[in-house]
């Protein structure tokens, strides 16, 4: 497993470096929807994370890896949206500002940028909460085992 980080200047240098990659773990924070990235106050955090995942799973570098997604830090986010709408980040946004819509709403525009190929898996995290951690990621093992046996041929 490598963490490639997230700086700006370091994800150029990243992306060449990967072949046959099995899968990709990409990890986006739900809360940073109404935030500015701090280099660049111009851009909306969440717009940015999004475009660097559609770029990622598109590239031909990962054209077959399975493709997990964690919207993380789901607490935080169900209690910012009572006060920040949702549009703050993507104004054509039209459902209500409930925890549940919202949920489904950005699942679904993360979604809409991986390829028929990909094997998908999004799960919605709090960090914070172990049990569900626990979970996620016993979830994603299993995955990755079974995928590598498939690869070798020791299971169909």
């Amino acid at each position: 497993m490598v963490d490639v980080g997230g700086q700006r200047t370091e994800r150029r240098k990243w992306i060449h470096c990967f072949d046959n990659v099995n899968m990709i773990l990409f990890v986006v924070s739900m809360s940073d929807y109404d935030l500015q990235d701090p280099e660049d106050s111009r851009q909306n955090r969440m717009l940015q994370n999004f475009e660097i995942f559609r770029t990622i799973v598109q590239s031909d570098f990962f054209k077959n890896a399975t493709v997990v997604l964690f919207l993380n830090k789901y607490d935080v986010f169900r209690d910012k949206l009572n006060s920040s709408p949702l549009q703050k980040c993507w104004s054509h946004y039209n459902g209500d500002n409930s925890v549940d819509d919202a949920t489904e709403f950005m699942k679904k525009q993360f979604r809409r940028c991986i390829h028929e190929r990909h094997k998908y898996f999004n799960f919605v995290t709090t960090a914070t909460d172990t049990n569900n951690i626990e979970l996620v990621f016993s979830s994603a093992i299993a995955h990755i085992i079974n995928e590598s046996l498939k690869s070798t041929g020791l299971h169909e």
